[in-house]
């Protein structure tokens, strides 16, 4: 099913102002400083790409996503010209080239739902990633249940949309069996008018991620528990990976 979050252009206007730059973007944007070709799966509006492709103007980065709203923004913002974009699935995307970093930020990793649709994103990405390329990406812990969370009272926020004016925003959530399926809700005061999506994003334990890798011919090099690069527990909120391709094949 598609989500109408990311796809909608009505929902897509309100992504970069209720999704802040933060500690995550700050590791991703070091982490690309040794590489030379870069991408991003699940680039979404293309923040990170654009600030990779203007700090680092000798690399070649491109940004992929499967939603057309969302990478509408990103081809449209200041320095989107720097950046190759691809509409594409990322389970089977033609990239025509290979990587030597490849990332899913911002827990793009959780979109991919079932085991065989991770294992299917992780083996066509490791199809693209040079021998001694590296793969980063991010997935909440769910031992850390933050969902609990989620619910409208502790959701509840105000975000200032640069035409529509004041606007309120929040969420809920339902879970089931390692998915949540949460509802994000913008009304503008103005106008009354409210722009509401259903999403779902998995909750894959460690096991059940190492499992995918090993599936697709990976391991994993370092595992971390936040974005102060402190080491994984099974109490850490995040689950942060450096991937590599398996070295005993």
């Amino acid at each position: 099913m598609t989500d109408q979050l990311y796809h909608d252009q009505h929902l897509a206007q309100f992504y970069d102002l209720d999704n802040s730059w933060g500690k995550d973007f700050d590791q991703y944007l070091r982490w690309a400083a040794t590489a030379h070709s870069i991408l991003d799966i699940g680039c979404g509006t293309g923040v990170l790409c654009t600030r990779m492709a203007d700090t680092y103007p000798e690399k070649q980065v491109t940004g992929l996503d499967v939603a057309p709203a969302m990478l509408h923004i990103a081809q449209a913002r200041p320095g989107g010209d720097k950046v190759n974009w691809l509409l594409a699935d990322g389970r089977s995307f033609a990239a025509g080239q290979s990587f030597d970093m490849i990332l899913l930020g911002g827990h793009a990793f959780q979109t991919f739902l079932s085991q065989e649709d991770r294992i299917a994103m992780l083996r066509h990405t490791a199809s693209c990633l040079t021998k001694e390329g590296r793969l980063f990406f991010d997935s909440r812990n769910p031992a850390a249940q933050d969902w609990l969370t989620w619910g409208p009272a502790d959701s509840l926020r105000e975000l200032q949309h640069p035409q529509l004016g004041k606007t309120t925003a929040w969420n809920d959530y339902q879970w089931e069996n390692g998915i949540v399926t949460y509802g994000t809700y913008y009304r503008v005061a103005a106008t009354g008018i409210q722009y509401a999506a259903s999403s779902d994003i998995a909750f894959p334990e460690l096991k059940t991620i190492e499992e995918a890798l090993d599936q697709a011919g990976l391991e994993t090099v370092q595992l971390w528990g936040s974005w102060d690069m402190t080491a994984y527990t099974p109490q850490s909120e995040e689950m942060i990976f450096e991937v590599r391709h398996k070295t005993n094949l």
